[in-house]
């Protein structure tokens, strides 16, 4: 298993790099339920959040299960401190005031990005692929035709 972990990178490189926030104006267009999105605490709502999140909380990104008025019900999945660390949550869901958000993210998928990165993982595997072909690395050496057999390959197994 610990050589296998080439395998599982560069869908875990594709899946990272293909999405990015966009600002959302709420007033414009309302976060509807099942989108991703990140919520930037404001520092009222930092205060108000401090005692379920901890100190320092600067935004907090999930799924959207439910909208009010007056609130955001998320499924959390991740949580941003001012003092560049993160949290990873499960999804537990939580309920934010509205009045505790300054601004709020979609998370989109890029074309651009998605296609550079699977260019960039293809090329990648391409090469691998070439250069293993000519160094001849991952190929048995066939045994020379001319020389007799050699006490190996002579062997009868025992049971």
């Amino acid at each position: 298993m610990t050589r296998g972990w080439w395998r599982v990178l560069p869908g875990a490189l594709v899946a990272s790099a293909c999405y990015v926030s966009t600002p959302v104006d709420v007033s414009v267009r309302p976060v509807v339920t099942g989108e991703t999105v990140a919520l930037d605490i404001s520092d009222r709502g930092r205060v108000a959040l401090s005692e379920r999140f901890g100190p320092g909380v600067s935004q907090i990104e999930g799924r959207v299960s439910a909208t009010s008025e007056e609130s955001y019900k998320l499924q959390v999945f991740r949580i941003s401190y001012l003092r560049d660390s993160d949290a990873q949550w499960a999804g537990e869901t939580v309920t934010i005031e509205r009045e505790h958000v300054g601004r709020v993210y979609q998370r989109t998928l890029s074309r651009r990005r998605s296609v550079l990165t699977a260019a960039a993982v293809g090329g990648g595997v391409i090469a691998l692929i070439v250069t293993r072909a000519l160094t001849g690395e991952g190929r048995e050496r066939d045994p020379d035709p001319m020389l007799p057999p050699g006490p190996e390959q002579s062997r009868v197994p025992r049971f």
